[in-house]
């Protein structure tokens, strides 16, 4: 996940949709959408989100799944622990749609 994280950084989005077998990521002209896409990758590509303790941080719910979609990977299952300050952090067990590689990855959300 992380080498594809690294591609997606290298290439845009745009780029890296056309050279997808299913052309994702599909954000059509959406900046906020595109920021938080590579936000994500970025993040992931340090090796973040991999670990209950280095999460992923800043993105949401939605742009979270929409980062694990990008890289065909299907959620099969959410848990929302609950941390000071109201948020939360989710862990998000997913496997990949073709290949079968299952993953967990942590995403911190903003419960304000």
């Amino acid at each position: 996940m992380q080498e594809k994280a690294r591609t997606l950084l290298a290439l845009g989005p745009d780029r890296y949709a056309k050279g997808d077998a299913l052309g994702l990521p599909d954000i059509g002209t959406d900046p906020e959408t595109a920021a938080l896409l590579l936000s994500g990758a970025a993040q992931l590509a340090k090796g973040h989100g991999l670990q209950a303790s280095v999460p992923l941080t800043g993105l949401g719910i939605a742009a979270a799944r929409t980062l694990l979609a990008t890289f065909h990977f299907e959620i099969a299952e959410v848990r929302s622990r609950p941390r000071s300050g109201g948020d939360f952090l989710d862990e998000l067990h997913a496997e990949h749609a073709v290949l079968g590689w299952k993953v967990t990855v942590y995403n911190l959300v903003d419960g304000r």
